[in-house]
């Protein structure tokens, strides 16, 4: 709401242009730290007081990373907020190259894109990171049909620093999804959202099972992406900030610009720097200034004449107090500036008036060039004919995953343990029979994709990618090891192996309905 509150995006050219061409990312901490004054100016502070014999090592490592603050030139500041921050032209495919040939559109990233967002964060909640999704795909079939994975994960509370820095996040969410890269690489296309749980005590196979958590990956439609939100006529507004802020960014940069960046020097620029508020209040009580030598002279006899008060003295009693009440003011006073801000921003940038004003039409709707999509169709529908035309063609390995691609049906959540027992199966194979990692990943893709656009024929022509009786045997074999290692076979997945089983023209399945017709007397 800020943003709009201010003009969009013209600020950030202006502290770069009076930082002689450099912003100062000194700015960027302090905005980040107004959204919570009970911790700025109060509780990291107490904190240090409170608890001085154990806080002090933990408060100035981080505050030593916090306040490294970085330096851009002002066409990296420009581009990040007019691009990303504002306009939003990444998701819209209107970003291109330096050289302008090139059209950057997320579409077209073959790796697999991994997003991480949480419930705690008041800066990029999980609808604002996800929502790029459903802007770019009206449907999962057009993320299939795309060839490619897209794999979210939502965490319950942490903050949106706490998503790049919190020990408890890096040895949980971070490990895991790292230690998973290779599953994740091997997916099917699609939309997934990644699960890490504890291990439960009963669960089989553990070995199987990387670190103290297992993840896995349930598949998603972009409806459940669209249900985090509760719409996105709360987006339209922004549109016209969006328009605002290009109005005002090329005011600035035509009759404003040209004569401070003429008044700038290196000098005024470093006294600018030096006497930014989140600088000065380290500088003030640094070695740097001369009247605080007696603090570092006196610290040690103070250090060690320290003594602990009892957890019932009256007076710590009322220093806890004080700290709560002064804690819930600025938190009381937050919470009505923001609201404030709220109110104001919708009383502006949601009535018909402003665009109006600038000739505005304002929709929820992104069109899409004509031209773009017709080509994106074409590709698909070329992409389909090739796969179905290439139906009964395939190695061992390709009838294999053909097998858990039929059986699952798609519908089921994919997780570690089957894939690191393939790992461990594909050890075991004689050398010439080995394959890589990318020769998998491609076959899963080509299974997946043509098990999903004619499961009747991806199951007629089974017994053509395996043709020898004993190789098929190997091959129900392995694929029945493969999906019972999260527990039997039941209802339609027993199904469905039944079926496989009949094409190959194999006793395995006959053995599987005995296995279950025992379990069930």
């Amino acid at each position: 709401y800020s943003g709009g509150l201010l003009g969009g995006t013209w600020l950030a050219s202006l502290a770069a242009d009076l930082g002689n061409g450099r912003f100062d990312g000194a700015w960027l901490v302090q905005n980040f730290e107004k959204l919570d004054p009970a911790n700025t100016f109060w509780s990291k502070l107490y904190n240090v007081y409170a608890k001085a014999d154990t806080e002090g090592p933990r408060f100035l490592e981080f505050e030593r990373w916090w306040g490294g603050h970085f330096l851009m030139n002002r066409e990296e500041i420009d581009w990040i907020v007019q691009n990303l921050f504002v306009g939003n032209h990444l998701t819209a495919g209107e970003v291109r190259s330096n050289d302008g040939k090139t059209v950057i559109d997320l579409r077209n990233v073959r790796s697999p894109v991994i997003v991480f967002a949480s419930w705690g964060d008041n800066i990029t909640p999980p609808q604002q990171a996800l929502n790029w999704i459903p802007d770019l795909y009206a449907n999962v079939d057009e993320i299939v049909a795309n060839d490619q994975t897209i794999v979210y994960c939502l965490h319950p509370s942490i903050g949106h620093l706490g998503i790049f820095v919190s020990g408890s996040v890096a040895n949980k969410e971070h490990s895991e999804l790292f230690c998973a890269l290779d599953l994740i690489d091997v997916l099917p296309p699609g939309l997934y959202e990644a699960k890490i749980e504890d291990i439960a005590p009963g669960t089989s196979h553990k070995d199987l099972i990387e670190g103290r958590y297992m993840v896995r990956f349930e598949r998603r439609t972009i409806d459940d992406i669209l249900s985090l939100d509760d719409g996105r006529d709360d987006e339209l507004p922004f549109q016209v900030v969006r328009r605002v802020a290009e109005v005002n960014q090329h005011l600035y940069d035509t009759f404003a610009s040209p004569f401070l960046r003429a008044m700038s020097n290196e000098s005024m620029a470093e006294v600018i720097r030096a006497v930014h508020p989140t600088r000065l209040e380290r500088s003030l009580e640094g070695d740097t200034n001369p009247w605080m030598q007696w603090v570092s002279a006196m610290a040690p006899a103070v250090r060690e004449a320290r003594q602990p008060v009892s957890p019932d003295n009256p007076f710590l009693a009322m220093q806890t107090a004080i700290s709560d009440q002064i804690v819930r003011s600025l938190d009381l006073y937050r919470d009505m500036r923001d609201a404030w801000q709220e109110q104001a921003f919708w009383s502006i940038y949601a009535t018909p008036w402003l665009p109006a004003l600038f000739g505005m039409k304002v929709d929820t709707e992104r069109a899409e060039s004509p031209a773009v999509t017709a080509l994106r169709t074409e590709v698909a529908e070329l992409r389909r004919r090739e796969a179905l035309s290439r139906i009964g063609e395939g190695t061992l390995v390709d009838g294999f995953l053909r097998i858990l691609a039929y059986v699952t049906g798609g519908k089921s959540a994919i997780e570690e343990r089957p894939f690191n027992l393939l790992r461990k199966l594909a050890v075991e194979n004689p050398p010439d029979e080995r394959f890589t990692l990318a020769e998998f990943k491609d076959a899963v893709r080509r299974q997946s994709y043509v098990v999903s656009l004619d499961p009747d024929g991806a199951l007629r022509t089974l017994p053509q990618l395996v043709p020898d009786m004993k190789e098929r045997r190997r091959v129900m074999v392995l694929a029945h090891r493969v999906l019972t290692v999260g527990g039997p076979l039941e209802g339609e997945w027993m199904e469905r192996y039944r079926k496989v089983a009949d094409v190959m023209g194999t006793d395995h399945g006959k053995a599987t309905r005995e296995a279950g017709a025992d379990a069930q007397t």
